[in-house]
């Protein structure tokens, strides 16, 4: 069917650009794609169940849905039986072309999208043998456009982007961080292409080591869905509806829980029940008890205390100190990127690398870090042990958030991520638990987090 809609659109005079056609080596696939997505002003995919679970196709619309000046001039073709809705959230304001009805009619619903009429004796511009690929680069005598190479700040990947698209947002199609387009001048690592200027972005130094031994990773800004989509089966009330949340500040990160040796560095004792290597997540710890502990380590490394607490009433000074992570920030950081169920995949055998569950931890809680990281590099974020948020738990709505940090008070205070002794079901990036700030209990602990300073 694509050959037939480009030969359709061909021959009504609008180009096109077509995938298959004069792709560079298998090692310059991905490149060649980034490159045609960004020329173009228009795209099409044709949908089917097939296409709904490429991964490919999924990480080529996440990236065009990234451009708020060309998300609208998206094109979903429904060639069969799908819920084509389910590619991406965005989809929902979209107009499709269904090419299972009559054939000229889906052809003129198609080519008005262009403003164009049907011509059944338009005359081809183009035989299907020599295509037109469409954008392209065009000869000039004018200076080039400056492109610049960016790295993701996350898995390192390089771009070439062109000047005029910094200060824009972007998504790494390695592993799906979204961030924001920045240059810095003067970097004589860098390579520029089309230019005789060097311009670059530096990868930081996104792991930091605290006094007590504790490495916190660096978490850059992005947007992510939080919760679940309204066709996931089973999942819960609590996780819907699944709605837009953007993270607008980067901010630090515990790569795990916080251990009980840590922990005891902190506060001198140490509350678990569950001993016999220290290395395992401090347990047995109040809501309380995590943000007092925030705020003696803030103490301890002459930080401003992030919280004011005067016996049960804890308030946000809004300090340059350590703090317990958002439910959004927790979220973001567990998903990683990702829109499946865990941010390893969909799979629960995938699941039993990343996270010590019912399943494969044997009834027991073990020493944080010891399976894979996710792909932002924070471990252990499905299970071992449940940890406190920050938020007072409330429903969710449908609206697009900023930053959010909960109601301003409630009951109850959010716990995520499930435990050693959860299914696999329960430790989902979206699952949502719940429980009084008092709560202790030896399968809940908590990790920090710092705004960046």
């Amino acid at each position: 069917m694509e050959r037939e809609i480009i030969s359709l659109l061909r021959r009504h005079g609008i180009d096109t650009w077509y995938s298959t056609d004069d792709i560079k080596t298998a090692s310059q696939w991905q490149d060649s794609i980034d490159e045609g997505l960004r020329l173009c002003d228009w795209f099409l995919v044709v949908m089917t169940p097939n296409s709904l679970d490429s991964d490919y196709v999924k990480d080529e619309v996440a990236l065009w849905m990234t451009e708020k000046e060309k998300r609208n001039n998206f094109v979903p073709v429904l060639a069969s039986e799908c819920e084509w809705m389910k590619l991406n959230y965005r989809m929902r304001l979209l107009q499709h072309v269904d090419f299972r009805e009559r054939l000229l009619d889906a052809q003129a619903r198609l080519l008005k999208t262009w403003g164009v009429e049907l011509s059944t004796s338009a005359s081809p511009t183009t035989s299907r043998d020599t295509p037109t690929r469409h954008p392209k680069p065009q000869e000039s005598t004018e200076t080039a456009e400056v492109v610049i190479r960016i790295c993701c700040p996350v898995c390192g990947k390089a771009y070439f982007v062109p000047e005029s698209k910094m200060g824009k947002r972007a998504r790494c199609r390695r592993c799906g961080h979204r961030f924001t387009l920045a240059m810095a001048i003067g970097d004589d690592e860098g390579s520029v292409a089309n230019t005789s200027e060097t311009r670059s972005v530096p990868i930081p130094s996104d792991i930091v080591t605290i006094s007590i031994g504790m490495q916190l990773k660096l978490i850059q800004a992005g947007e992510f869905m939080m919760g679940s989509p309204a066709w996931e089966s089973g999942a819960c009330d609590e996780e819907k509806p699944q709605h837009l949340v953007r993270i607008t500040r980067p901010y630090y990160l515990g790569i795990h829980t916080v251990t009980q040796s840590e922990y005891e560095q902190v506060i001198g004792r140490n509350p678990s029940q569950i001993t016999g290597d220290h290395q395992q997540p401090v347990e047995c710890v109040s809501w309380y008890d995590a943000v007092s502990f925030c705020n003696r380590l803030s103490d301890k490394e002459g930080l401003q205390l992030y919280y004011k607490i005067d016996g049960k009433a804890v308030s946000i000074n809004g300090g340059s100190g350590y703090r317990l992570p958002t439910e959004a920030e927790w979220e973001y950081a567990c998903r990683a990127g990702t829109t499946t169920k865990w941010s390893c995949g969909d799979s629960e055998r995938s699941l039993e690398e990343f996270a010590w569950f019912s399943k494969n931890s044997g009834g027991q809680m073990h020493v944080v870090g010891t399976l894979r990281p996710n792909e932002f590099g924070i471990y252990d974020m499905h299970s071992n042990v449940w940890e406190w948020c920050w938020d007072w738990f409330q429903g969710y709505k449908a609206d697009e958030l900023t930053d959010p940090s909960g109601p301003v008070s409630g009951e109850t205070r959010v716990m995520r991520g499930g435990s050693f002794g959860s299914s696999a079901f329960v430790c989902r990036a979206a699952y949502r638990l719940w429980n009084g700030p008092g709560h202790c209990s030896n399968v809940l602990g908590f990790r920090i987090s710092r705004s960046c300073p």
